[in-house]
């Protein structure tokens, strides 16, 4: 298995594990969460809430089994980039945030600056992947 096939089922099942973490729980949970970084409020925040743990969850699985490979690739790189801007946001405006929601309130509970760093690491597996020209090989 190439390095690249590694990071292709890790960064899916990543993402398949924190959509499915978040589906778990109320969407009243993560709605909380999202507002909390004061981007998205209301009906937005709601239906964000909704939608994105969906889109993690089919598109993770999606990247980690190889099936449309470059489009979930794509869409799960935005998704971790609008999560580098949001986080960023976050510390720009001093806004203090206990949990980044990214797991839903799982085991698994990462401040915003640990999740910043792994969301940056992300961010080059994505580059390393897309670079890859290699199709087969991811």
């Amino acid at each position: 298995m190439t390095i690249f096939r590694v990071a292709r089922v890790g960064v899916g099942l990543f993402f398949a594990l924190s959509g499915y973490l978040k589906l778990l729980e109320p969407t009243a949970n993560f709605r909380a969460a999202v507002e909390s970084y004061r981007i998205l409020q209301g009906e937005p925040a709601l239906w964000f809430a909704r939608a994105l743990p969906w889109i993690e969850l089919i598109f993770g699985v999606y990247l980690a089994i190889g099936l449309w490979k470059r489009l979930s690739l794509g869409v799960l790189w935005t998704i971790n980039t609008v999560f580098i801007v949001a986080l960023v946001s976050v510390f720009w405006r001093g806004i203090a945030i206990q949990d980044c929601g990214c797991f839903g309130q799982s085991l698994f509970s990462f401040t915003p600056g640990h999740m910043l760093v792994n969301d940056i690491f992300l961010w080059f597996l994505f580059l390393m992947l897309f670079l890859n020209r290699k199709g087969e090989a991811i």
